[in-house]
């Protein structure tokens, strides 16, 4: 009588790792956009209109970058891709305290928008769709989840600093 257990399947482990990527992006970017705009607002460097219009090109960018993301996923390694989407982002978030002219406020929007193409959605759901065969629209489902609790559990502490 053998008690041994299968071995865990590596795609689950991607799909968590992709579970926390997607959190902390979204969290960071889509979702804190909000917060960004008040901070910057509130900072008296800027006006409601300058910061909506740069919110508006972190959409307009990261969907820009998307097509090069998406023939990037078929040609390279997708660790290079989402290294480099999360350096991106982190550059771009290190630097928001010097964000006080209207270019820099738009570079820092720019930035940070196309290393979230770079780093999450599309890169995150190539990988997991080619570790699935079987059960891939429960592993798709885990792993996007992660966006929505990004809002959750990044957004709070992001508006409390």
């Amino acid at each position: 009588m053998s008690s041994a257990r299968p071995p865990l399947f590596y795609g689950w482990v991607i799909v968590a790792a992709s579970f926390v990527l997607m959190m902390l992006c979204s969290g960071l970017g889509i979702y804190a956009l909000s917060v960004y705009l008040h901070a910057f607002v509130a900072s008296g460097h800027f006006s409601m209109e300058q910061v909506s219009l740069a919110s508006g090109l972190f959409s307009a960018s990261g969907g820009l970058v998307s097509v090069w993301v998406g023939r990037w996923l078929d040609r390279f390694d997708l660790r290079w891709l989402m290294s480099g989407g999360c350096l991106l982002m982190a550059c771009a978030l290190a630097s928001i305290g010097w964000v006080n002219t209207v270019p820099a406020l738009f570079a820092f929007y720019i930035v940070l928008g196309i290393g979230f193409s770079a780093a999450a959605l599309l890169p995150a759901t190539a990988l997991v769709v080619r570790w699935f065969q079987d059960k891939r629209a429960t592993a798709m489902s885990l792993a996007a989840t992660g966006n929505s609790v990004g809002a959750i559990v990044v957004v709070p502490p992001v508006a409390f600093l």
